[in-house]
């Protein structure tokens, strides 16, 4: 059963389920609080019970959702719930098996994407698991992450099918909890939010426990939302129109998916959060459409960028520049001999050009062409991707020198932070997080330098002299890579001969060998969109 609901102008948590009345988009399309109710409720036996939602009628883009049970069960410990879209497609963990044993549920529990906690917060002794509005919850870097159940749904519209509620009971060994669930509705919102905050959704000013997914972390459909997935491989086929192939080793709980056909080698690799299950998307850069096509896990879609593509030199530099946690499609681009990002933002659908070009921006340490742009990345942490660029400072001279740009969005002003000089003409800046620190540049910064004399990559981080010799320069590729999942990145390289990785982890310096995984014609995802170097114009 669906119902139509009025979504109030009140505060975030004072939704009201069943009123009834429209709000009219500037697209002329009505916006509407959807509720659907599901079937097969009853009491959890044996393994658990699947409830089902039949979705239609949502013909708007998807803002936000939640679901609302009632539930009655004497071991909350015992319960996991997660959503199904379809049999091997990607699962939504709602909150995993770990609530205290004296814990029960009983009462009405709300999964909110406006909720401040999650339900793994809300432990108990022996008392029933308070009756407040949690969100979903996720496994990731720093521990908790917070997937958004309508980040899940949000390229859903115009879906007619079922969503299945999975609730899994495991009753232990010695006996077992008991109980039901009377009721469970999911609604969904196609309202504009009232607010937006720094993470995109509508929520409370107050702070939420960070969460941030590794780098490189495509999650195929078969896999786990939740899951540890950083290692993806792309193929290129000698064909004589060349598929990229990608194929992902997930490696909590172990298990390879692809390949998956999308682009050809001469299409450049664009993958990021292009919202959509709130995961990694593959994706690549077609200049001849000045599009950007890339996966959902629920078909595929594509971004157009205004351009003259075909014959403008222009690079890609991926990143999620006004915070609301989706990549946005952004081009460097040279134009009346400065260079130029043109990014279009995600939050608002707007366009705008900005000169990036850092001979123009600090001409007293930059003077050289030879400028090489990265994915964006969040140094500060503040929720905004700035623009990487690691460039030679002169003709003349070989150091480098790193510079971050923070773009200016239609709501925030712009700016730019002058980096260290480190390294030198011919070294890879290694993108990714290689520091501790709560303050200044939090990312650190990492170089990596070919040295064939000796036959090994030299890693330099900032301001260490001394370098990890790790890898053969002749033979391997090195990856910007978190595997360890501390948040910090690893010394990583793949050998494309044998198909391993091998890595040094920052959490405890162990070395380890993962694989094999991939082809001998393999290139990491972590090397195509990890590493930039300088570009000689």
């Amino acid at each position: 059963m669906v119902t139509v609901v009025q979504r109030r102008p009140s505060p975030p948590m004072n939704l009201k389920l069943f009123a009834a009345s429209v709000a009219l988009l500037p697209t002329g399309l009505f916006a509407a609080t959807f509720g659907f109710s599901a079937s097969n409720v009853g009491p959890l036996t044996d393994g658990g019970r699947d409830l089902q939602f039949e979705i239609q009628g949502v013909d708007s883009e998807i803002r936000a959702a939640h679901l609302r049970l009632r539930l009655n069960y004497s071991a909350a410990h015992e319960l996991a719930m997660r959503l199904v879209d379809v049999p091997g497609a990607v699962e939504l963990p709602l909150f995993p098996h770990g609530m205290d044993t004296g814990a029960q549920f009983s009462g009405v529990y709300v999964l909110d994407d406006r909720a401040l906690t999650t339900m793994e917060q809300l432990r108990t002794g022996s008392a029933a698991v308070p009756n407040v509005a949690s969100r979903a919850y996720q496994t990731g870097v720093e521990g908790q992450c917070l997937n958004m159940i309508g980040r899940f749904l949000e390229f859903d519209r115009n879906r007619n099918g079922l969503l299945t509620l999975s609730i899994t009971r495991t009753p232990e060994v010695t006996g077992g909890g008991s109980g039901s669930i009377s009721e469970a509705t999911l609604v969904i919102d196609t309202a504009e939010p009232d607010e937006l905050h720094a993470s995109g959704f509508e929520e409370s000013v107050e702070a939420l426990t960070p969460c941030r997914r590794p780098a490189f972390d495509l999650t195929f459909n078969g896999g786990v939302e939740a899951s540890h997935s950083p290692l993806a491989i792309l193929d290129f086929s000698a064909d004589a129109l060349p598929q990229m192939n990608w194929s992902a080793l997930q490696l909590s709980p172990a298990q390879s998916f692809g390949p998956v056909s999308l682009g050809t080698n001469r299409t450049p690799v664009y993958a990021g959060r292009f919202g959509g299950r709130s995961r990694m998307n593959f994706g690549y850069w077609d200049e001849a459409t000045g599009t950007l096509n890339f996966t959902t896990g629920a078909g595929a879609r594509f971004l157009e960028l205004p351009g003259d593509w075909d014959t403008t030199e222009h690079f890609v530099i991926p990143g999620d520049y006004d915070g609301d946690g989706i990549t946005d499609l952004a081009m460097a681009f040279l134009a009346n001999g400065a260079w130029t990002s043109r990014i279009l933002f995600s939050r608002s659908g707007q366009l705008l050009d900005q000169i990036i070009d850092p001979r123009v921006l600090s001409p007293t340490n930059f003077s050289s062409g030879s400028i090489g742009f990265g994915a964006g990345q969040d140094a500060d942490l503040d929720g905004r991707d700035e623009i990487f660029i690691y460039a030679r400072q002169s003709s003349s001279e070989p150091q480098m020198r790193m510079l971050q740009i923070v773009p200016f969005t239609p709501d925030t002003p712009g700016t730019f932070f002058d980096g260290p000089s480190w390294g030198i003409f011919g070294d890879e800046l290694v993108l990714g997080r290689w520091s501790t620190s709560t303050s200044g540049n939090r990312l650190g910064m990492m170089v990596v330098r070919k040295n064939l004399m000796i036959d090994r990559w030299q890693w330099f981080r900032f301001p260490d002299s001394e370098p990890v010799d790790w890898g053969l320069a002749s033979v391997d590729l090195p990856v910007s890579i978190d595997v360890d999942g501390d948040g910090q990145n690893d010394l990583a390289v793949y050998r494309r001969s044998d198909q391993r990785w091998y890595v040094i982890q920052s959490s405890d310096a162990a070395q380890v060998t993962l694989g094999p995984f991939g082809t001998s014609n393999g290139w990491p995802l972590g090397t195509a969109q990890g590493l930039t170097a300088p570009l000689a114009f």
